[in-house]
């Protein structure tokens, strides 16, 4: 069986899961902005519970995003280095097809997804799941208010918005992301969505920063 590290740093939590040889590891902690003071220290932890060293990965499998920009950079930049450094494959997973699997996982079979992005901003998509497949019917869109499309679902899994009707059932974003991922990964091990390191990428969403372009001022 392949050696397959998973990790997610999109969101407040520092999710790590390492398989080797049938046993699984898992390191999912809370620690809002301070990823990139412990993602290291926990995959290192992982390689040595379960006897490897970082070198010896297979595939590496994390979260594209969307989510917090900072925190999806620093997962596709350890994804990259890990890669390059002992010749594993690599799988990008959007945070909201994660989510989706999570649902699948209790057997719900069709559900909305929704991250937090930055003040009254979310991410939501629409998604229908079979045994432990998700497949997406509205695709990322970064909202302020309800969609139309929202009517549809009778599930909201991730963190509500504020404005979610109340008709919406409510199941809590995974406590274990990078656990799930690494399900996904070991399912899916060796399709073509693996790629070498520089395939290691982020996504975003269309309006996914709050940048501007800069306006030359005219006398």
């Amino acid at each position: 069986m392949p050696v397959i590290l998973s990790l997610d740093t999109s969101g407040p939590l520092c999710s790590v899961a390492l398989a080797r040889d049938g046993e699984r590891f898992v390191d999912s902690r809370r620690v809002d902005r301070q990823h990139n003071l412990h993602v290291l220290g926990a995959i290192d932890g992982l390689c040595l519970r379960a006897g490897i060293l970082p070198r010896q990965l297979d595939g590496i499998v994390f979260i594209k995003g969307p989510g917090s920009f900072t925190g999806v950079r620093l997962a596709v930049a350890v994804a990259q280095a890990l890669a390059y450094g002992s010749g594993a494959r690599v799988l990008g997973v959007t945070s909201s097809h994660a989510l989706a699997l999570h649902a699948a996982k209790q057997g719900i079979p069709r559900c909305v997804t929704a991250i937090c992005s930055r003040g009254t901003l979310w991410y939501l998509s629409g998604w229908v799941t079979a045994k432990d497949e998700a497949s997406p019917v509205h695709v990322d869109q970064l909202v302020a208010q309800p969609p139309e499309w929202l009517s549809m679902y009778d599930v909201l899994v991730g963190d509500p918005p504020s404005w979610v009707p109340e008709a919406l059932a409510l199941v809590p974003a995974d406590a274990q992301p990078a656990a799930t991922l690494l399900d996904y990964a070991i399912t899916h091990w060796g399709q073509a969505a693996w790629t070498d390191a520089e395939g290691a990428l982020p996504v975003y969403i269309d309006g996914d920063h709050p940048w501007q372009p800069a306006v030359a001022k005219t006398e």
